[in-house]
């Protein structure tokens, strides 16, 4: 296991590293976290911990939830030597009104009833504490790796302010992340996939929107990610990935990334 700045934590001999797609979200979370004091944190849907490692390196502490085996092993091992965190199968039983911060990235697109799913976590937030979610954009852009992520849907942005203030969240913040360069890496994906598919002979109708199995998986297999991570982690690819960065900055107010960004406060 080793952390560079540009990609956080990486653990090639866990079969786990920083995806692009994920280098580039955890930048944008960094970038609109300035300003916030380091807090109590309840990440839902953690993957393998990696932004918990990341948050605990500056001064936060918490709980992360994975329903997924897989994931939680590899989180139990990533963040395992950090007394600040700790990684849990289920919410907690106790704990409701006492966190500083609810953090979910890439989540509530897995799960049927979202609105139900995030009032249920703010149950755990305090009053005046804020709420961090991203989601993948635009129903247009639905594609085979949605599928066979366990993905429900995309977001236009007027659903995800519908989202915030159902669940009777005040707006502070949203935008995208990730253009160009991960509008270029999705667009590579999902050729992969489509190839992968025309030669499996596996239709892809035959698959369930939502299917909880893939969901389960989704994040998990990083074979090809860990091999290319040996070009993409290297000096020149952290460059790259710095100024691809540098670059997102200018368009978070756009709607042309991959996926919105929100920040969200809990009356009180």
């Amino acid at each position: 296991m080793h952390y560079t700045k540009m990609m956080g934590v990486a653990a090639p001999e866990l079969e786990w590293v920083p995806s692009p797609t994920y280098v580039l979200r955890r930048a944008a979370i960094l970038d609109w976290l300035k300003g916030y004091a380091p807090g109590t944190v309840l990440e839902m849907g953690c993957g393998p911990g990696a932004l918990l490692h990341e948050l605990a390196r500056r001064g936060f502490d918490g709980i992360g939830v994975e329903l997924s085996p897989g994931s939680r092993r590899v989180a139990e091992q990533l963040v395992g030597g950090l007394k600040e965190i700790q990684i849990r199968e289920r919410l907690p039983t106790q704990g409701q009104g006492t966190f500083d911060y609810l953090f979910s990235f890439e989540v509530l697109e897995h799960i049927e009833d979202d609105i139900a799913a995030l009032r249920e976590w703010l149950e755990y937030l305090r009053p005046g504490g804020i709420v961090f979610i991203s989601v993948p954009a635009h129903r247009s852009k639905w594609n085979v790796t949605d599928l066979f992520a366990g993905h429900f849907r995309r977001y236009e942005r007027d659903e995800v302010l519908s989202l915030l203030e159902q669940a009777g969240l005040e707006l502070v913040r949203i935008g995208t992340y990730g253009w160009p360069v991960s509008r270029l890496i999705e667009k590579l994906r999902v050729r992969a996939k489509e190839k992968e598919l025309k030669n499996s002979g596996l239709d892809p109708d035959a698959i369930s929107v939502g299917d909880p199995e893939l969901t389960k998986s989704s994040g998990v297999e990083r074979g090809l990610v860990t091999r290319l991570y040996r070009i993409y982690g290297s000096l020149p690819g952290r460059m790259f990935f710095r100024l691809a960065a540098l670059a997102q900055r200018l368009f978070y107010r756009t709607p042309l990334g991959i996926s919105f960004i929100a920040v969200a406060r809990k009356p009180g």
